[in-house]
């Protein structure tokens, strides 16, 4: 919907009187857990996009009984704004929330990356050669350690 500095402030209005009228006016149960979580007001407040959602994930069932009682919020909804004309209301589950439990889940559920495998490939291998280094150095002390030994036992001989 085309927005402006007015249809802004007029939306922020809309979702706080739509706030109110369903926590505190209206006696249904299955607005308990509802939440406005934004409004769309056309630029002559003719039109209203409000987007919920629940917490209790009952979202269709809400959203069915918002329709049902639609009437009856507008016209407290006209009460409350005091606008020259009462909006017509359309009730919307919020695709950012959506998206973000997908994004979470997602998140959540991250196969290990090509960079993990390849960090820990390269520490494998520095590993092997350090282990190869090792064992190097300790054939050349043993072979250093068997000439010590070859060189004293001619020295003994030729005394």
């Amino acid at each position: 919907m085309k927005t402006n500095k007015n249809s802004r402030r007029f939306s922020e209005q809309a979702k706080e009187a739509l706030a109110q009228i369903l926590l505190f006016e209206l006696d249904n149960p299955e607005f308990a857990l509802v939440t406005v979580t934004g409004t769309d007001v056309s630029v002559d407040k003719s039109y209203i996009q409000a987007y919920i959602t629940t917490q209790d994930g009952n979202s269709e069932e809400a959203l069915e009984a918002l329709n049902r009682a639609k009437g009856r919020i507008r016209t407290d909804l006209g009460h409350r704004l005091h606008w020259r004309v009462t909006p017509k209301i359309d009730f919307f589950l919020d695709p950012a929330t959506e998206a973000a439990e997908r994004l979470t889940y997602a998140l959540q559920n991250v196969p290990p990356t090509l960079a993990k495998e390849r960090v820990a490939e390269r520490a494998e291998e520095r590993e092997k050669e350090r282990e190869q280094e090792r064992a190097e150095e300790r054939e050349s002390e043993l072979a250093e350690e068997h000439k010590q030994n070859l060189s004293e036992e001619q020295d003994a001989k030729e005394e």
